[in-house]
């Protein structure tokens, strides 16, 4: 993985290996992402809790549960958990978090957690691996173990003094052992201190019962998240969690319930992006820089955009264009490779009797764009669909475009992000494309207006979280400081 990939990953996969104390008396384990905290099942803490009912949990825990993740009713991942006894009788339990971005790179935390086979099963180990579009090797990793002083973190000045020593498998079920209590009534809290290991700092919760029927429970935490459990098993079992933030974790029974198809129902959310300054001739723009202003004053998943100044800088002049591509295929999971015989027939008819690959391009752009009318769509579909029917969003007609350049012998992956709307003349979400060339050289193109070289005003959605980048668009603003034409660099 290239180091660029590597730092923006970093700032995405926000997991984090968190302890949480309760009342400075009983503490339990978890590990954090942007829903951890809606992962509740996972967390709390019990004053009593009877060895028989601990036995119940444990056994419980080794079946897989499964949850969609959602933003705004729109799948961007999933979150598995599981367990089982190792060769050292351990009892281990596994999270995997898959979480989709922007550009459909599927980026994934797992995170294990091994108990001591022995009463009062302690934690032994730990460990929060993060991988990015290439799994084959974590490119973070972090982990705790048990040692003669207690528990410690491997790689990092934290002491061991830093974590709770006596930590056990009672403490992981807490929360499901405090919702098996038939006594639990509304306005029941459960105080809970977090510490993110990697941040070094302490973060106080606290849940309430805010509802309570005889086979449900619905909690409350100080952040606003709110879960609910089915209890009307032995087990309590979170059905649904929601975060402010729009991201909602859903339990589902059937696997097949769980895939995270196409972000590109995202980017047909009206969204609107406010700019201020002028842009002339917009549509030939070749290079254009802006400031940027966030709601709540932090870049959040665009710091990996943003100049050294803080501004957004988009440059498509020629020169721009002999920028390697290569990582941006090579860790992208888009395939295209399914292409079906009538989509080869036509891009052969297409491009034949064509040379270069300055006319071919040309071509698949011109004829996508004068084949497919845009028609605004809140449901994407098949390449095929758009083929028949001869209409689409401009998220189809990316994908459209992506399936002829590929039969043409180039790699082309589709791109979301914001683009200039000289009607309401602000920025909105908007799809184009990527296409490598063979001296690897990457070529930016926009079907949907016809566009071979696709202008400035086309700024790429950061390498992110989906839900994260949706979120950030709230409250953003833009200004312009700066921009050339393309006529300009004749």
């Amino acid at each position: 993985m290239s180091s660029l990939i590597r730092m923006r990953t970093t700032l995405l996969l926000r997991y984090f290996l968190t302890l949480r104390v309760s009342d400075g008396r009983l503490r339990t384990v978890s590990f954090f992402c942007v829903c951890a905290t809606s992962a509740a099942v996972l967390l709390g803490c019990s004053n009593t809790t009877p060895s028989s009912r601990i036995d119940t949990l444990a056994q419980a825990k080794f079946k897989q549960q499964t949850y969609v993740m959602e933003y705004k009713g729109t799948p961007v991942g999933t979150h598995r958990t599981g367990g089982q006894v190792n060769e050292q009788n351990q009892l281990v339990y596994t999270q995997e978090f898959v979480l989709t971005s922007m550009q459909n790179t599927s980026f994934m935390a797992r995170h294990t957690l091994s108990f001591s086979p022995d009463a009062p099963n302690l934690l032994d180990e730990a460990s929060l691996e993060k991988f990015g579009a290439d799994k084959s090797a974590a490119y973070e990793t972090v982990q705790i173990k048990r040692g003669d002083l207690g528990l410690t973190v491997l790689g990092t000045e934290i002491r061991s003094g830093n974590l709770p020593q006596d930590y056990a498998l009672e403490h992981f079920l807490g929360i499901e052992s405090w919702l098996m209590k038939r006594d639990i009534a509304l306005g029941d809290k459960l105080s809970l201190i977090s510490i993110r290991l990697e941040q070094r700092e302490s973060l106080p919760h606290e849940w309430t019962v805010v509802e309570r029927t005889p086979a449900s429970v619905l909690i409350r935490s100080s952040e606003g998240v709110e879960s609910e459990y089915d209890t009307s098993n032995i087990i309590p079992q979170l059905t649904i969690s929601r975060h402010p933030s729009g991201l909602t974790l859903r339990h589902v029974d059937d696997l097949s319930q769980a895939n995270t198809p196409s972000v590109s129902k995202l980017s047909r959310q009206a969204t609107t992006v406010p700019i201020s300054g002028a842009l002339p001739r917009p549509s030939e723009l070749s290079l254009l820089e802006l400031s940027v202003s966030f709601a709540n004053g932090e870049p959040g998943p665009w710091r990996s955009r943003l100049t050294p100044s803080g501004t957004l800088l988009i440059d498509h002049t020629p020169a721009a264009e002999s920028i390697e591509a290569s990582y941006v295929f090579d860790n992208s999971s888009t395939d295209w490779h399914s292409n079906t015989e009538e989509i080869r027939h036509l891009a052969q008819s297409i491009t034949d009797g064509l040379a270069s690959e300055d006319e071919i391009l040309k071509a698949i752009v011109e004829f996508v764009h004068e084949y497919v009318d845009y028609s605004k769509s809140d449901t994407p579909q098949s390449i095929s669909t758009t083929l028949r029917r001869k209409t689409g969003d401009c998220s189809d007609i990316a994908d459209f475009l992506n399936a002829l350049a590929v039969a043409s012998g180039f790699e082309s992956r589709t791109v979301y992000g914001l683009a200039y709307d000289k009607a309401s003349r602000s920025f909105g979400i908007h799809a184009w494309n990527q296409v490598r060339l063979q001296d690897d050289q990457l070529r930016i193109v926009d079907p949907t207006w016809n566009q071979v070289h696709a202008d400035a005003t086309h700024i790429e959605f950061p390498e992110a979280y989906a839900h994260e980048v949706m979120g950030s668009l709230v409250g953003m603003k833009l200004s312009v400081i700066r921009y050339e034409h393309f006529d300009s660099h004749i």
